[in-house]
């Protein structure tokens, strides 16, 4: 404290001025491993990584890892299917209150595939339709199913968007009145 020091730092990472979208990782070098890369790129939704490994110079290692990253782009689509926290239905919370809360995406949800394959990529949600009180914030009350040409790629959470704990009696009895007279 009450010393300040001021540094730079070197970054030897050429693919983060020379490659568009280029955003990291590490560059390393060891007589037994050569010259090795670890890069990323971010291009609209979709990031790629690309690791090159035993390049006998560090303007190979470059070059290479742009060749990999630019066949990525060229070759592959995300297919962004949900967002995190994005509801895909209500369910039922027996005996709970509030009586029904949202089962929402646990995460976001997106699928890399060949370009021109987008539109052959489905998903369906699966979840019960009543779940018994008490239930959490976060809770796992469902999945979604990804498919791609009816081949199943993945399985991925749906959560309780709020709490619901245990209704009262009273809470229940007015609920049933309600009802009744609806």
């Amino acid at each position: 404290p009450g010393k300040q020091t001021e540094f730079g730092l070197t970054n030897t990472n050429r693919l983060v001025k020379q490659y568009s979208g280029a955003n990291g990782i590490k560059t390393g070098f060891t007589q037994e491993a050569g010259y090795c890369l670890s890069g990323s790129a971010t291009r609209e939704d979709m990031t790629l990584i690309a690791v090159v490994l035993g390049c006998s110079s560090s303007k190979i290692r470059f070059a290479e890892a742009a060749k990999l990253l630019d066949y990525g782009f060229a070759t592959y689509d995300t297919v962004k299917l949900a967002e995190k926290g994005e509801p895909h239905g209500l369910i039922e919370i027996e005996k709970g209150e509030p009586n029904y809360i949202n089962a929402v995406a646990g995460e976001e949800i997106s699928i890399l595939v060949k370009k021109g394959e987008k539109d052959s990529v489905t998903f369906q949600v699966d979840q019960e339709s009543k779940v018994k009180a008490p239930v959490k914030k976060g809770d796992k009350i469902g999945e979604i199913v990804v498919y791609q040409n009816e081949k199943e790629l993945g399985r991925y959470p749906l959560v309780a968007e709020e709490s619901s704990e245990k209704a009262s009696f009273v809470q229940l009895y007015k609920r049933l009145i309600k009802n009744m007279v609806e």
